[in-house]
């Protein structure tokens, strides 16, 4: 009970009990579960379980039509005068590749978590 700890994460296979909950969240205690903080680890691995069983790279599924979307937006662009370098050019039209896409999926995840547990 002399627990000055501000935030508490819970490790895997070892949440805290029902009493040590309650009593912790009415000390004004966060707890962050540890689904929460083990959440990573659980999609990556369920990303990489999808992608075997298409037999499909995630990247293939986007980086085509991302790249036909960046370039229409670079030519409609250019067609109006506005000057953009071969760098941003490159940059816009290449499209997701499969670690952007799993970053992206692993964040918008991690966001949506979070804001059910706060």
């Amino acid at each position: 009970k002399n627990i000055n700890a501000k935030i508490i994460g819970e490790a895997a296979n070892g949440p805290l009990s029902f009493e040590a909950d309650e009593y912790l969240s009415n000390k004004g205690i966060v707890i962050l579960p540890d689904l929460y903080l083990n959440a990573g680890g659980v999609c990556v691995s369920y990303f990489e379980w999808l992608k075997d069983l298409n037999h499909v790279r995630w990247g293939r599924m986007t980086k085509r039509l991302d790249g036909q979307r960046g370039k229409a937006i670079v030519d409609t662009l250019e067609a109006s005068g506005v000057v953009i370098s071969a760098d941003t050019r490159e940059l816009i039209q290449q499209g997701a590749s499969e670690r952007d896409f799993a970053h992206s999926a692993l964040a918008d995840q991690m966001i949506d978590s979070l804001d059910q547990i706060i």
